[in-house]
């Protein structure tokens, strides 16, 4: 299991090799001093702390401004979306857009999420699911119990996982 983790995240662990701009915005993994931006942003919004990693996350700055992040976290089987956060004052310009598709574009296998606006994910190909792996019955408890919001959490899988793979082998 952990090789192929470790082979999943080989475009990751070569910053040079996953940086994306558009529209002024870069987009890449952090390096430390990002990282202790990401941590502080992830507690300041109440998101998923555990277990962090650097090389879970993308960010964006633009400018050298930091202006957010995205998750994603490994699992035998499936890929995990979390941990999205945008800077309050950054928000509603697009960011978070395009760091949910650049997460789309390093996941390598069926991709979920747990979150309470399903509606935003939805453009993005993520449907809303009853069936799920384990791992994402783990996250939806996690959720309920320690990240509560007054709402009710969904699990959304990303359709084009199944497309952009049938797309490969041909």
């Amino acid at each position: 299991m952990y090789s192929a983790l470790i082979k999943a995240w080989h475009l990751l662990q070569n910053k040079k090799m996953f940086s994306v701009r558009t529209s002024n915005i870069k987009i890449s993994v952090p390096g430390e001093k990002e990282f202790e931006l990401v941590k502080q942003y992830v507690a300041d919004f109440e998101l998923d702390d555990r277990e962090m990693q650097p090389i879970q996350f993308l960010i964006a700055f633009r400018c050298g401004k930091f202006l957010g992040f995205g998750r994603i976290r490994k699992h035998r089987g499936c890929d995990e979306f979390c941990t999205l956060g945008i800077v309050t004052t950054e928000r509603k310009a697009g960011i978070g857009k395009q760091i949910v598709r650049a997460i789309i574009k390093v996941s390598n296998q069926p991709m979920y999420l747990a979150c309470v606006i399903p509606k935003y994910f939805e453009p993005f190909g993520f449907k809303t699911v009853q069936s799920f792996p384990a791992e994402m019955q783990y996250k939806l408890n996690y959720c309920n119990a320690a990240l509560p919001v007054g709402a009710t959490y969904v699990v959304m899988q990303y359709e084009g996982f199944a497309k952009r793979a049938t797309s490969l082998e041909v």
